[in-house]
Parts: C-alpha cells; structure tokens; sequence
C-alpha cells in the first residue's frame, strides 16, 4: 500500500513535468509575480491530472480482468516509447512566448485544467506509467482515492518546485526553459532503460 502511494506521488510529478502550455504559464505569472494566478493555473491542472488518473485507473481496473500481466514485449515497446519520447523532449526546443493579459484567478484555474483535460496525452502517458510502476488498482474505494490523492499531491509538489525555482532564477533566462526540457529527457531515458532492463531480464535470468 504505502509503495503504491510512493509510486503515485512521483507518477504525479512525471506527468506534470513536461514543458507545454501550463508550464509556460506558471513561468510567466511566476516572474511576474502573480502569486494568485499561479496557484489556481497550478491548481487546476493537478485537478485535471487526478480526474484523468481516475478515469484511467478505472479503465486500468476493468482491462486487468482481461489482460494478463505485462509481458517482456510490452515493456520492450514501452521502452522505445520512452526513449523516442525523451529524444523528442531533449531535441524540440520549448516556446518561449505567453500571453500577456493578466488572467483573473478563475480563468487562470480554468485553463490549467482545460489544457490538461483535453490533452490525449496526459492519459496516454498516466496509462503507461501505471504500468511501468506496477501500480495496484485491485484494492477498494479508500485504496483509489488514496491513490488519486497521492497523485494529486504529486502533481501540486512539481508545480510548487517549479515556481519556487523561478523566483530564485535572478534574471529572465529563456534557455532555462531547456534545461528543464533536457532534465525530464534524462529522467525518462532512465524510465526508458529501467523498462527496457525489465523486459529484457527474462532472456538472461
């Protein structure tokens, strides 16, 4: 129970590191230091994380009674997946303009879930770190929600690191934008090779 939790903790960050939308966002309100709008941005997509880890570990729930466990196949794709993904963020240089209105909190709060509600690969990517982290959803109601709440806070802690990070930057750098990009490269590489190690293990052991 409690490595199940763990591991939702960090699925959270995961899902919520890769620089898109939000992040610009959270970046630009962070240096402009609307404190407000960048904890309802924040806030709204940790929400809209934990509503598609619902629905996605609903689904996960029902597909387990069908699909045997994952197989060395499977995490062999996963891990190409992974590699072919931290490729892309290491190489696609992130976008560095924003809007510039002031946005009132609410509407601040709408967007970060609206950005990451409608983005297919929110789910796609929660789907296959449930995988890869052997997440368990066979417990009950208390079990899921303690899931989706650890994944909530996961959520919330990359968003708080994120901005406290900013507000330490001294100046406006827009290359530290791709640091971060190349950061969660190296971290999913890893994710990558660790899938690839476990699919692998089998033939050699």
């Amino acid at each position: 129970m409690l490595l199940d939790l763990v591991n939702a903790f960090v699925i959270g960050i995961l899902v919520s590191a890769p620089v898109g939308a939000a992040t610009l966002f959270i970046s630009y309100f962070t240096l402009k230091r609307q404190w407000v709008q960048v904890g309802s941005l924040a806030l709204g997509v940790s929400v809209a994380d934990g509503v598609i880890a619902l629905m996605a570990s609903l689904g996960a729930k029902v597909v387990e009674q069908w699909v045997p466990a994952p197989s060395p196949h499977m995490y062999g794709v996963i891990g190409v997946l992974l590699i072919c993904f931290a490729l892309y963020l290491w190489h696609k240089p992130p976008q560095h303009s924003v809007a510039q209105k002031k946005q009132r909190p609410f509407f601040a709060f709408i967007s970060g879930f609206s950005l990451t509600i409608l983005n297919p690969l929110t789910a796609g990517a929660l789907v296959v770190l449930f995988s890869l982290f052997n997440l368990s959803f066979h417990g009950g109601a208390l079990h899921h929600g303690l899931l989706i709440l650890s994944l909530f806070l996961g959520s919330c802690t990359w968003w708080c690191f994120l901005a406290a990070s900013i507000f330490f930057m001294t100046q406006k750098n827009p290359h530290n934008l791709e640091k971060i990009n190349r950061a969660l490269a190296i971290i999913v590489l890893v994710l990558a090779l660790y899938a690839l190690t476990k699919g692998m293990a089998p033939f050699f052991f």
